[in-house]
């Protein structure tokens, strides 16, 4: 579709340029015969040149500013819940209150749970009781081996009683910490430092393993995650720093620094996950709320910068003209090139373009390598 398009328009230029040329001729003989395409090209012997528009690749400084949303996410967030059954008996805390590591939040009742672990340490003092009286049984079995005394079958059924009792024994052990920690269990505590923002669960309510109780955040420091491509990724790094702008906080702008840049892009977005931190972020700030994230863009090497209109694809690869009087006639060169940082208007050339030279930014669509070109005077700066 484009080589048809192009090939039209190429056409319909040519011929209005014949048709012009023609209307030219009033001053001439009344007879004369129109100026056709064929006669043009039997007379001059080549193809009349096509109207184009240029501009100049020029090393300017592009836009070193990487700018994408972001959203607030709180440092931690845990949603707590019951690892016991059991009936609520105290809601010690509400939404809005700051707690501190290992804080209580809700008591469950602990009457079962306390009965099971008195349960679990008399079973281990009954083990001690089994297991000190097998290691007599051995000892005194022992004894009477070397008197020769016993048989070899008693001695072992010796030997397997007393293994009998020391598992037995290991196995109260566990039991006994087991009832401990279901005990310890019954009190729900806060895992870190930070605010309750829920509480799901009343006194009297019986609640099962599982069951959500209630929900903290910690916002001393905060985590903002926004995307960028992946060419914007290649220029990032863990410490890269970063301003902030958060229109909801009267665009308030804040310092943060990168954490991390993920390595497989998102299967959604295809843009590649970045993490930044803000340290000591305003108390105003809450979960999902979206920020404007600027990044600086690491200075590099200078290339030109040309007009994105300057650009097109072909045949799968980028090429733009470059205007070429060096014959003494002005010619469009076609180069396939490669581009780099771009702002949105303007384009970074790596290579197939030199600074100062003149690219065609209007008219290429009909141009081929080599054709004839005249610039338009209205020549972009």
């Amino acid at each position: 579709m484009t080589a048809l398009r192009s090939g039209t328009a190429t056409t319909a230029l040519v011929l209005a340029t014949a048709l012009a040329t023609g209307g030219c001729e009033a001053n001439g003989p009344a007879d004369a015969a129109p100026t056709t395409l064929e006669t043009q090209i039997a007379t001059t012997g080549r193809s009349p040149a096509i109207r184009v528009r240029v501009a100049t690749a020029e090393v300017v400084p592009l836009g070193g500013t990487i700018t994408v949303p972001g959203v607030v996410r709180p440092f931690q967030k845990a949603t707590l819940a019951a690892k016991v059954p059991g009936r609520v008996t105290e809601r010690l805390v509400e939404p809005g209150d700051v707690v501190t590591r290992g804080d209580p939040l809700l008591r469950l009742d602990e009457t079962d749970l306390r009965l099971a672990t008195d349960e679990a340490e008399i079973a281990l003092r009954l083990a001690d009781v089994d297991l000190a009286d097998a290691s007599r049984e051995l000892d005194r079995a022992k004894q009477l081996s070397r008197q020769k005394t016993i048989s070899a079958s008693e001695m072992d059924a010796r030997q397997a009683a007393f293994d009998r009792a020391k598992a037995a024994r290991a196995r109260a052990t566990v039991a006994l910490r087991k009832a401990e920690q279901a005990l310890a269990d019954a009190t729900i505590v806060a895992p870190f430092d930070g605010s309750v923002e829920a509480v799901d669960a009343d006194v009297g309510e019986y609640l099962q393993p599982g069951a959500p109780v209630a929900t903290m955040v910690d916002f001393s420091r905060a985590r903002v995650r926004a995307g960028v491509t992946a060419r914007e990724a290649a220029q990032l790094a863990s410490g890269h720093p970063a301003d902030i702008g958060f229109d909801t906080l009267g665009g308030q702008h804040v310092s943060a620094a990168v954490r991390s840049v993920a390595r497989i892009a998102d299967a959604g977005s295809g843009t590649y996950a970045i993490e930044l931190w803000l340290q000591d972020p305003d108390p105003r700030l809450r979960e999902g709320m979206i920020g404007e994230v600027h990044l600086e863009r690491e200075p590099g090497e200078e290339h030109p910068v040309v007009p994105r209109a300057a650009l097109l694809r072909r045949a799968g690869k980028m090429l733009l003209f470059v205007i070429d009087d060096s014959t003494g006639e002005i010619r469009a060169e076609e180069r396939v090139v490669r581009s780099g940082r771009s702002d949105g208007d303007e384009v970074e050339i790596l290579d197939g373009a030199r600074a100062g030279e003149l690219v065609v930014i209007d008219g290429h669509f009909a141009l081929g390598n080599g054709a004839l070109v005249q610039i338009d005077q209205q020549q972009d700066p």
